[in-house]
């Protein structure tokens, strides 16, 4: 009688185990979970990337809108998310020249000091709204919170430039100045 006490005592627990076993099992199965990550992508195109403004007398002008420079610029985003954009300007270098008088972009101008200005919108530019570059190297959305933000891909602005030329010109040598156009998340 003891021995079937235990066998029936054995067969009780291995069946309590099984049932446990089962409820444990059950509960352990595995399931997936689908994982995407898109990465942040900040990018602009210039085109056309080139504006000439012509033979420009001293203390005149000349710019994309009302004078006869060529070049209007547009930016296109092609970032996946919204794109402030920033703008910097150069000084006039020489053109490889030795001996030759670079123009330093300032405020108001010099002799052989210029002003370069822009005017840059997301609706198209049909009267000009002037706005002189930082004369101190740095990208002028640093002081004006942001220029214009481009929304999505696919978003424009176009942008006009201007120059002022230095009252009075030490040389008369082709001049080049860059200007920088730099996209940053928004």
């Amino acid at each position: 009688m003891k021995k079937q006490f235990i066998t029936k005592q054995f067969i009780a627990t291995l069946c309590i185990l099984a049932v446990v076993g089962v409820a444990v099992g059950v509960g352990v199965e595995g399931a997936d979970v689908d994982v995407t990550v898109t990465p942040q992508i900040v990018s602009v195109t210039v085109a056309n990337g080139s504006v000439d403004y012509g033979v420009v007398a001293a203390n005149s002008w000349n710019d994309t809108i009302d004078g006869t420079a060529s070049g209007q610029q547009v930016i296109t985003s092609a970032s996946n998310v919204s794109t402030d954009i920033a703008l910097r300007s150069s000084d006039a270098a020489k053109a490889g020249s030795s001996g030759v008088t670079d123009w330093d972009l300032v405020a108001a101008a010099a002799p052989d000091d210029f002003v370069h200005s822009y005017e840059i919108n997301t609706a198209g530019a049909s009267s000009a709204s002037w706005t002189a570059f930082p004369f101190d190297g740095t990208f002028d959305n640093i002081k004006t919170a942001s220029l214009v933000t481009l929304s999505n891909n696919g978003n424009t602005a176009t942008l006009d430039l201007r120059i002022d030329m230095p009252t009075t010109i030490s040389d008369t040598t082709d001049h080049s100045i860059d200007v920088t156009v730099v996209a940053t998340a928004t």
